[in-house]
């Protein structure tokens, strides 16, 4: 979920780790990490042996076919290990202004972080989202803020915090608030006796990164996290 042109490399790197660890503990990766499948067609695939996954679909309709092997931690500020949160960005120019007034730019209505947990804050805090441009992505729709196609936007923090760093004009946007945490991006697989073996792995694969990827990533951890904590956590329950 956060492979993008800057970090393909460093996640080929942690890959070939994974894989070469894997191995040691008797389960056979693909070589190399697949791209450019939907990732839907890549969560039905009865042969995943591994992947990732937003927390979204997998509370709404993958739990019950795969197993976790844990959440992804990158060191996300003042939450649990293995927990991310959204910002809530405008323009500088609505720094101040009434949310509720502002035209709402998502990624997509199957993703956690772009809308749900947005409009689980929003519900706490009484602010009516005006949702008017699903943008596909999360880069998109900072794009459509910084564009004037949109005012407002949720943005996954690790996904914020990476892409400041490769676009410096998105450093302009204004952090209006930050969204209650939720479990993080999942590491799952279809066998449930792998998933044990499968987060040994990728933790040993993360420590035997070389520094530079490892920073690059900003991938600290795979920490165990149950389903049954997963699926606590409440549904916005909004479709439009």
């Amino acid at each position: 979920m956060y492979d993008c042109p800057e970090t393909a490399g460093a996640y080929d790197v942690f890959w070939t780790h994974f894989h070469n660890a894997a191995a040691g503990h008797g389960i056979v990766l693909p070589a190399h990490l697949t791209r450019g499948i939907g990732v839907y067609d890549l969560w039905d695939d009865p042969n995943l042996v591994v992947g990732q996954i937003c927390n979204l679909p997998f509370r709404q309709t993958y739990h019950p076919y795969f197993h976790i092997v844990g959440a992804m931690d990158y060191a996300v500020p003042d939450v649990p290990d293995g927990f991310y949160n959204s910002v809530i960005v405008t323009r500088a120019e609505h720094a101040k202004a009434d949310l509720s007034s502002l035209r709402f730019a998502f990624n997509s209505k199957g993703s956690n972080s772009g809308w749900d947990i947005a409009h689980i804050w929003a519900q706490g805090t009484g602010v009516a989202l005006n949702p008017t441009i699903e943008t596909g992505g999360h880069l998109d729709s900072l794009r459509a803020v910084l564009t004037d196609q949109a005012d407002v936007a949720a943005i996954d923090f690790i996904t914020f915090r990476q892409l400041r760093r490769f676009h410096p004009d998105i450093a302009s946007l204004v952090v209006r608030a930050i969204t209650p945490a939720t479990p993080g991006m999942l590491l799952v697989t279809r066998n449930a006796i792998w998933a044990a073996p499968l987060r040994q792995a990728a933790n040993e694969a993360i420590l035997n990164m070389p520094k530079p990827e490892r920073i690059l990533l900003g991938l600290n951890k795979i920490v165990p996290i149950t389903k049954k904590t997963v699926l606590s956590y409440a549904v916005s329950g909004v479709n439009d």
